[in-house]
């Protein structure tokens, strides 16, 4: 066929390395530690205590990859109930009138009314008269 015979020394294929650039790996999250403990025993609304956890990014993101979404910080409310209030004794009334019956010392008395307890607080000590 009449063509020149090939080079015998030349070779067929070549290779070159390629790809030394990271494939895109997006961000994954790992699970959430358990809650910390409750700042506070009770409390309402915005007296309420809270409790925190967090999670870490088991894999960042890299060569052009995701960034994880959300927070690695959580946070909610926790004991929220009334706290407890003890018994308070109020002021004295007024003194009566003395009673003085014939033949003896005369005597008179006040009172005093108590407020609470509420919310399972502790009892007044003492006697209203």
């Amino acid at each position: 066929m009449g063509g020149t015979p090939c080079n015998q020394d030349l070779p067929l294929s070549q290779t070159a390395e390629c790809g030394s650039v990271g494939c895109p790996q997006d961000c994954e999250w790992g699970d959430w530690e358990p809650w910390h403990e409750c700042s506070k025993t009770c409390g309402e609304g915005i007296h309420a205590g809270t409790s925190t956890r967090h999670r870490v990014q088991e894999i960042s993101a890299s060569w052009g990859g995701l960034p994880c979404n959300g927070s690695d910080k959580q946070t909610t409310r926790c004991n929220e109930k009334p706290c407890p209030i003890n018994c308070q004794w109020n002021e004295w009334e007024p003194w009566s009138e003395c009673v003085w019956p014939c033949g003896s010392n005369g005597t008179r008395e006040r009172n005093r009314t108590k407020t609470g307890p509420y919310f399972g607080g502790d009892e007044c000590i003492g006697f209203p008269v």
